[in-house]
């Protein structure tokens, strides 16, 4: 499905298929064995999750699929992939699960007012901002180009991520010294100040404008 989801031709059978919902079932982890035992970790643990968020997230390229794709109950289970590392694992192959999650929402939120405020009900920006903080900088950008849709246009997603403090980890990711963080997290404090006086004052008390100066 990912494959041919590339090919834009076909999205629309894919979707007329039915092919949403089974992918969305297949967001949620796999059941635990009767016995309450923990089962051993396989060598493609995650890789199902993963490929079916990265399959939703190419059809939510298509505006016409969003909303298909938020009714169908998607964004609770995508939020919940945010928080797969806090069972105590990390490996590469978790990393790439919330990478993939991540940028689900991202497009799944793109120029959808609606589906960022779902996005917020549902509890997915106290995640994202803590993966600001992710030891993987793959994931720290794909949270930050979350929060940085998120933000666009909507006052109240702004307001929950200064609340949830992000601003001091967002001033630390401009002084990385990858030059994509940095893209990505002066995108995310150029959306939370885009109208919004508060916030911008927010902004320099925390100390953001020396280092994006120094960017230039």
């Amino acid at each position: 499905v990912v494959v041919v989801a590339i090919v834009e031709e076909i999205v629309n059978l894919i979707v007329e298929g039915g092919a949403i919902p089974a992918l969305i079932k297949h967001l949620q982890s796999p059941p635990l064995p009767q016995n309450g035992s923990v089962p051993k970790l396989l060598p493609f643990e995650h890789e199902v999750e993963k490929g079916s968020a990265f399959a939703l997230g190419l059809l939510a390229v298509k505006p016409e699929h969003q909303q298909l794709i938020v009714d169908s109950g998607a964004v609770k289970h995508l939020v919940d992939l945010l928080k797969r590392h806090k069972n105590g694992l990390t490996s590469r192959a978790i990393n790439s699960l919330i990478r993939r999650a991540a940028d689900a929402i991202t497009n799944l939120a793109h120029e959808n007012s609606s589906i960022k405020t779902r996005v917020r009900t549902e509890g997915g920006i106290p995640p994202l901002v803590h993966l600001l903080e992710f030891a993987d900088t793959k994931v720290q950008r794909a949270a930050a180009g979350a929060l940085r849709t998120l933000a666009f246009k909507n006052d109240e997603n702004k307001n929950q991520i200064v609340e949830c403090n992000a601003l001091p980890t967002l001033i630390l990711m401009l002084r990385s010294e990858d030059a994509a963080i940095h893209y990505e997290a002066v995108g995310v404090i150029g959306n939370l100040v885009h109208s919004s006086p508060n916030i911008k004052k927010e902004v320099i008390l925390a100390g953001a404008l020396q280092p994006v100066i120094g960017l230039l």
